[in-house]
């Protein structure tokens, strides 16, 4: 719940747009909104309880079975298309939003990050990050929304399978900066190197989902579902199909090094205006040192450098 009178106006707007957007879905595989309203000064959204527990605690235990991860991402993903249909994109599927009931089935939660074509632009700001970093897709990560669409979706399942069948995200850096950087700029490792006993065929369909150029990924949510079926009746998988147009694109498409530029040259430039700033304090210092017997001892300078 989030307090009318202390919440902030970005927290309002996401509790607003988590409503709005489960309110237009209406899927068994998505959890669904009983109401909301305002009590003693506290908004609420009322959910149907799904008495079981995350995907990320059920990661806990290792790596899934192939068949059963494909399965259960099969799943996710056609709910994830219903939301497509509707003009809802969740931009944060990740395990922790994913809940299963006792029958093992998969509910995708937590719309709080979720686009749809009417809402207000301003609710997030161009350059902002949004997501998780360890399931993002590129573009999320470059902030740049404009490129921000269900593919974005399609890259986060492609995370989620790779998490179940190896144990660990695609790219899991030691602070969520440079795990922003591994997104943009890394391959994961392939998932067969991480567990040795996964299909070819399922580790191609995982890679394909991880592709940063966004026209290498799979179109659709529906698309990816329809290859993890085909996978799981033994059938070719259309990962398989690779195009002369596809490897070029893959060797020489953008990395978003441009959007990387945008959003983090501010702060390098802000950085070297400081250093500049310190050399000709630390050189004036120098200077005055005949006039302030003072500025001759090394405290002015380690108070300057210090601070």
């Amino acid at each position: 719940m989030v307090q009318g009178a202390g919440a902030s106006a970005g927290g309002l707007a996401r509790f607003e747009t988590e409503a709005a957007a489960a309110a237009r879905l209406a899927h068994r595989k998505i959890v669904p909104i009983d109401e909301t309203g305002l009590e003693q000064g506290w908004r609420y959204i009322g959910m149907k309880l799904i008495a079981g527990e995350t995907l990320s605690a059920r990661m806990a235990a290792g790596p899934m079975p192939e068949r059963e991860a494909a399965a259960l991402v099969l799943k996710i993903a056609r709910a994830i298309q219903y939301a497509h249909d509707r003009g809802v994109i969740h931009r944060d599927l990740k395990p922790a939003n994913i809940l299963i009931d006792g029958d093992g089935e998969p509910h995708v939660s937590d719309f709080g990050l979720a686009k749809r074509p009417a809402a207000d632009p301003s609710v997030t700001a161009s350059g902002a990050i949004l997501g998780t970093p360890s399931y993002m897709a590129p573009e999320q990560a470059a902030g740049d929304r404009s490129d921000v669409g269900p593919v974005s979706d399609v890259f986060s399942l492609g995370a989620i399978l790779y998490a179940l069948l190896t144990g660990r995200p695609p790219f899991q850096g030691p602070t969520p900066v440079d795990t922003v950087l591994l997104v943009l700029e890394e391959d994961p490792l392939p998932p067969r190197l991480l567990n040795g006993q996964l299909s070819r065929d399922l580790e191609m369909i995982v890679l394909r989902s991880l592709q940063k150029p966004i026209e290498l990924r799979y179109a659709t949510a529906a698309a990816l579902a329809d290859d993890l079926e085909a996978f799981l009746a033994g059938e070719r998988v259309a990962a398989r199909s690779g195009q002369f147009s596809h490897i070029v694109a893959r060797l020489f498409g953008d990395k978003h090094h441009a959007a990387v530029l945008r959003n983090w040259g501010l702060l390098w430039m802000w950085h070297a205006a400081l250093l500049l700033v310190l050399c000709l304090v630390t050189n004036a210092f120098h200077l005055l040192g005949d006039q302030w017997p003072q500025m001759r001892t090394v405290w002015p300078y380690a108070l300057l450098w210090g601070l």
